[in-house]
């Protein structure tokens, strides 16, 4: 996620954009750009680690590439990409450049400058094992008997592909066209709201909230129901001033689930129970207050967390795919 994700900030598409970087970064470098033992580690690096343009790890990148990735990747939302339109524009350029052979100057970013190699491939005297798309070495290397110019050729065509889809699609869909889906739709709308701490530790409290944004994403695989988005909440959050605010009590949530149009509220809260983090998360109708569903997993670590969010995430799911 990005950094203003991260702290709970209001997102845009300028959000999308960073983690579109993250991919980046990974088809160029052949690793995570920020990585840690543990969630919190991985988060820290997120919002105040700045990793090496690809090329540093992998030298035949070209410099196109990596302005490109690392301007997806800038902390401050001003910095980056403000649409994926401008993103599409410089890629087509990459690929002209990747096409006609032609070298791009490299990345400059203040950091130590790279030579540029005459070959397209990891030089015989480096040692290291190719890398995965986690950072290991392994089975799933980006194969080395291709050079990565020519990755890197396939990937821009499709990512250039892609955005001019889904720019003829948006340019396509009117306000009737979004009018007729929103009338057509008579799914109930689920508004899924940031946990309550409940541990008297305020550390805690990114448990809820990551809690919540993973549970979204969970219930979402659902085909009865909608989702709201975080968006949506954030904004009923910023009429009733309350954005700033890390976690909503039960009468407070309700006001924002009605707000935001939503028949059903997931909340839930964050407990200490014998030393051991307790996630607990309740469903319930928004009208009538009535309880749908209520379920709990133990045992929450900083290294676990998206193993037993995902478990909680499924116990709800069986629980409200019946829901009509």
């Amino acid at each position: 996620m990005s950094p203003e994700q991260a702290r709970g900030r209001e997102v845009d598409q300028r959000s999308d954009i960073f983690s579109f970087g993250v991919v980046m970064y990974e088809v160029g470098a052949g690793k995570l750009p920020f990585t840690g033992i543990s969630t919190v580690d991985v988060l820290d690096q997120i919002l105040h680690g700045e990793p090496p343009p690809p090329s540093q790890v992998r030298p035949d990148v070209p410099g196109e590439y990596d302005r490109a990735t690392m301007k997806c990747l800038r902390k401050n939302v001003e910095e980056r990409y403000q649409t994926a339109a401008d993103l599409v524009v410089d890629l087509k350029q990459l690929r002209r450049d990747l096409e006609t052979g032609r070298t791009p100057a490299p990345y400059s970013s203040g950091a130590a400058p790279v030579m540029p190699m005459s070959s397209g491939s990891i030089p015989a005297h480096d040692s290291r094992p190719a890398l995965d798309a986690r950072g290991d070495s392994g089975s799933h290397a980006i194969p080395q008997h291709r050079p990565l110019r020519s990755w890197l050729m396939i990937g821009v065509a499709l990512v250039v592909l892609v955005g001019g889809t889904v720019g003829a699609v948006l340019g396509l869909s009117g306000k009737r066209q979004a009018s007729a889906v929103e009338a057509a739709s008579t799914k109930p709308a689920v508004a899924v709201l940031a946990f309550e701490n409940s541990t008297g530790d305020p550390k805690l409290t990114w448990y809820g909230s990551n809690a919540a944004e993973l549970l979204a994403v969970d219930l979402s695989k659902l085909n009865n129901v909608d989702i709201i988005s975080k968006q949506k909440i954030f904004d009923v959050l910023k009429v009733l001033k309350m954005e700033k605010m890390p976690t909503l009590d039960s009468q407070v949530s309700t006001e924002v689930a009605k707000k935001s149009g939503a028949r059903i509220m997931v909340r839930g809260s964050t407990l200490m129970l014998g030393g051991a983090v307790v996630l607990q998360a309740e469903a319930s109708e928004v009208g009538s207050g009535k309880v749908i569903a209520a379920e709990r997993v133990t045992g929450v670590t900083e290294k676990n967390m998206l193993e037993k969010t995902d478990e909680l995430g499924g116990m709800l799911r069986e629980r409200l795919k019946d829901v009509k």
